[in-house]
């Protein structure tokens, strides 16, 4: 019922409803405090890498194979060789 009232449920198709990850992100439980007028929210920290994500892969949905790809190539743009990401990490990205 949260995830639905905050704009942050896909129902589009009832049998596999979906969580939209933005969406949940900027919710309010993100807020320090709010009123009817203003809200004090903290800084979402993952805000770049949601933006360099959505602006490779320009999809609704991808594959963990290319989240994984994307990834790699932006951690290696900071670090000047690329980065295999933990088969742990790898695997909760499949779960997702």
């Amino acid at each position: 019922d949260y995830l639905r009232h905050v704009g942050a449920l896909d129902e589009s198709n009832p049998l596999v409803p979906r969580v939209i990850i933005p969406n949940y992100v900027h919710t309010p439980m993100n807020c320090i405090t709010s009123s009817k007028y203003y809200a004090v929210c903290c800084p979402d920290a993952c805000e770049n890498m949601m933006a360099h994500l959505e602006g490779e892969i320009q999809a609704p949905h991808a594959s963990p194979e290319v989240i994984v790809d994307v990834v790699s190539g932006w951690l290696s743009a900071s670090t000047n060789s690329r980065q295999n990401l933990s088969a742990a990490l790898i695997s909760k990205l499949k779960d997702v």
